[in-house]
């Protein structure tokens, strides 16, 4: 059972786990904790719930997708706003879990969950800025560490120099990434992991044989902003394929 025992699941570091509630009754909720096979599993990973709260109906975890998934259902003797829910044992390598809560009355609240911040306190409702901007900065912070992004950011070093087209040519990058993680977190793009993944090792392949190219200029050379744009939105879709994952 994934909510007792460690996890074990194996891959990419920076893949999230899900922890999921939907309100089917007052204080009553129906349970998801999904765990990809992309989540560094260095320690144990147990949902944390308010001392008010038990489990009940706890089904065997089962393969779905990419990962894990068990559910279990949530019985709570007062509501959960104000109370603090989290996730024990994660380590840095890890990439967190996200906390996903729907009331009843539609009202759905997201957080990202780290070593950091390993609880949080529920509110009653949150602005779609907040929701955003935590997407914005798990999408930097994917950027940052993802080999895939730092080999292509190297790459568009060596197609246009160290100078200031660099720094323009990294933040349209980076902007355009973080756009797609956005969109996914509001559910407005997916696509298959597998396919996205291919496209961005052909992104790389292509910023290196543009970077080979001696005399004549490459597309990407040409046109750095725009191109670079253009990658950081697929390059993003790779992290948003994990979210997707986790659904």
């Amino acid at each position: 059972m994934i909510l007792l025992q460690p996890s074990s699941l194996q891959a990419h570091p920076l893949a999230p786990g899900l922890l999921a509630l939907n309100e089917t009754a007052s204080n009553q909720f129906q349970g998801v904790w999904k765990l990809p096979k992309k989540i560094a599993a260095s320690g144990q990973l147990t949902p944390i719930f308010p001392s008010n709260c038990q489990l009940h109906e706890v089904k065997q975890a089962l393969a779905e997708g990419t990962g894990r998934s068990q559910s279990f259902q949530l019985r709570c003797n007062n509501h959960l706003v104000g109370q603090s829910i989290g996730v024990d044992g994660m380590s840095k390598r890890g990439g967190g879990v996200l906390l996903r809560i729907k009331f009843s009355d539609d009202r759905i609240i997201h957080q990202m969950l780290n070593q950091k911040n390993k609880l949080f306190v529920i509110p009653s409702q949150q602005s779609l800025y907040q929701v955003t901007k935590r997407y914005l900065g798990l999408g930097i912070e994917h950027l940052i560490a993802g080999i895939d992004h730092l080999l292509f950011v190297i790459t568009l070093a060596l197609l246009v120099g160290w100078k200031k087209q660099l720094f323009w040519t990294i933040t349209f990058f980076t902007i355009g990434h973080s756009i797609t993680l956005s969109m996914t977190a509001l559910g407005s793009v997916s696509l298959p992991s597998f396919f996205v993944e291919s496209m961005i090792a052909l992104s790389i392949c292509w910023a290196a044989t543009d970077a080979l190219k001696v005399g004549n200029k490459g597309i990407i050379q040409s046109r750095p902003w725009l191109m670079s744009g253009g990658f950081g939105l697929l390059h993003g879709m790779g992290f948003a394929g994990a979210l997707a994952d986790i659904g």
